[in-house]
């Protein structure tokens, strides 16, 4: 979104969270990431492939944009058909309240927790108007060991849903994302060597 931090409206404020980048700790036992919202998304993505192990948001502005302003928009990114959004993979959080109270989120970062109402999930795609995330814990995923690369390029008769379709029913384990190209760049890129 572009002037996503300009205020738009008197009164409104915009905050920035990049001071609150100093942890970040990985249980890969559990597979739960816990690190602050400020964190960059690239440091983050970068991290967990040190270790084994994929972030499940990746988006265009990932050199630049934190974590915390992730969950606040409930960001997808390219691995959405994969891991989906935030929403999807957010175990636990801590937020600052206008008030000033903390509400730690966090207590017990298990996948499957059925105890009472699911608040941390009122922060995603808040942005930031019930509180301001502070640290966030996530699921993340073991590396695949091995990719496929799928085309369909020129000459396809089948539909973009079509193709979803027959691509998540065939291989459901190693889908990661999926990305559509018109067919004249196709041509483009098939007439060009790479390397």
């Amino acid at each position: 979104m572009v002037g996503g931090g300009v205020p738009a409206e008197e009164g409104e404020v915009v905050m920035n969270t990049m001071r609150l980048n100093r942890s970040m700790s990985l249980d890969e036992e559990e597979g739960i990431l816990t690190l602050d919202s400020g964190v960059v998304l690239q440091n983050a993505i970068d991290y967990c492939k040190e270790r084994g192990f994929v972030y499940p948001v990746d988006l265009g502005a990932k050199g630049s944009c934190a974590v915390g302003g992730n969950v606040s928009s409930n960001a997808g990114g390219v691995y959405y058909n994969r891991f989906g959004s935030v929403s999807s993979n957010l175990i636990g959080l801590k937020a600052v309240l206008s008030t000033g109270e903390v509400l730690d989120l966090m207590g017990t970062t298990m996948r499957k927790n059925s105890a009472g109402f699911d608040l941390k999930q009122v922060f995603v795609g808040g942005e930031g108007n019930y509180g301001i995330v502070t640290k966030i814990a996530m699921r993340v995923h073991r590396m695949p060991t091995s990719r496929e690369l799928g085309e369909n390029g020129q000459g396809a008769k089948d539909s973009w849903s079509d193709i979803v379709y027959i691509y998540v029913t065939n291989h459901p384990p190693t889908l990661a994302s999926l990305l559509a190209l018109r067919s004249s760049s196709c041509s483009y890129c098939g007439s060009r060597r790479l390397g």
